[in-house]
């Protein structure tokens, strides 16, 4: 026999099965929604849809500065931080990952040095 979590839905499943909570018109009421909420939270968790934070709404438009100024030869990344005003080198690494996500940009090192040109 498998186990299996009992997860809240299945909870709240069980409950409505039972015959005394049937009788009570309101309290199935209650339960229905409890259950079609946890549903909703869990369809919208199991897709991934989640809205983009301020930070990462923010570096997808400091991505697009940074489109604009790559070129077919690689730039050291420090120059391109200091050209689109970024204060770390953290947030311009996940900047340059954005691009490189999106297949726009390539990072490579060359000489110990990080450098960025379009894909």
């Amino acid at each position: 026999m498998k186990n299996t979590k009992l997860t809240n839905v299945k909870a709240l499943e069980m409950v409505l099965a039972m015959e005394e909570v049937q009788n009570n018109t309101e309290l199935v009421e209650k339960l229905e929604n409890m259950k079609a909420q946890f549903e909703k939270k869990n369809a919208s968790r199991a897709n991934g849809e989640k809205k983009p934070t301020k930070t990462q709404l923010e570096n997808m438009e400091l991505a697009e500065q940074l489109k604009e100024l790559l070129t077919e030869e690689p730039q050291p990344q420090k120059e391109l931080q200091v050209q689109i005003e970024v204060a770390t080198s953290q947030k311009m690494t996940a900047i340059v990952k954005i691009l490189v996500e999106q297949g726009v940009a390539v990072k490579e090192t060359i000489k110990g040095v990080a450098s960025v040109k379009l894909a």
